[in-house]
């Protein structure tokens, strides 16, 4: 149960060394995407982008817009297409940081 206990707090040491050396190899947005992403507190958000939610994802289907015209509509499907953007540059991040990870020696 200690020898558990040592091993979860070295993990969480050498882990926390380990994004930090990923992160300084990422640009600053895509590192701010995965911290995010993963739940870590972020001091900076990419610029001009609204935080995320918890998951990095949020998006809702507006119903009583979509049927309020077709302004309401476009509006709408705008949104959702920004979502969609923003979602696929979280993804992005997350595959490089990934790949970055992978290649990192096993201890």
């Amino acid at each position: 149960m200690l020898a558990e206990q040592l091993e979860d707090v070295l993990a969480e040491v050498e882990g926390a060394r380990l994004d930090a050396d990923l992160f300084a190899t990422m640009s600053p947005d895509d590192a701010g995407l995965v911290r995010a992403a993963l739940g870590d507190d972020v001091d900076m958000e990419p610029e001009g982008e609204d935080p995320p939610g918890d998951d990095g994802l949020t998006f809702s289907l507006d119903v009583e817009a979509a049927e309020a015209g077709t302004d309401d509509v476009e509006a709408e499907i705008a949104r959702l297409q920004e979502e969609l953007e923003s979602s696929s540059r979280v993804q992005a991040a997350l595959e490089q940081y990934l790949e970055l990870l992978s290649k990192q020696p096993v201890v």
